[in-house]
């Protein structure tokens, strides 16, 4: 099954990277220095998954990211991209 961390600062991001086994990271567009920070100092990063919340992000998120979302996604295309996002971290 899976299992699902909420965090909402970047100590706390850290922490949990550290702590645990996470194979994909959803956060804000916006946050993705932040992100990619803290997933450098662990040893298997999960893949991180930007979540755009403006439409002038999803054009960037398109041309740097294999997947992104956006906060207009529904349930269905977030559960449809994190299956992708397993799936190709696990064939590579």
């Amino acid at each position: 099954g899976h299992h699902v961390e909420v965090v909402a600062t970047a100590d706390k991001i850290a922490q949990v990277l550290r702590g645990g086994k996470f194979d994909v990271v959803l956060a804000s567009f916006n946050d993705r220095e932040i992100v990619a920070q803290q997933m450098a100092a662990v040893a298997k990063a999960p893949t991180y998954v930007p979540v755009t919340t403006e439409s002038d992000q999803k054009a960037e998120a398109a041309e740097h990211y294999a997947r992104y979302l956006s906060d207009d996604d529904d349930f269905m295309q977030f559960l449809r991209v994190i299956h992708r996002t397993l799936k190709a971290s696990r064939a590579s």
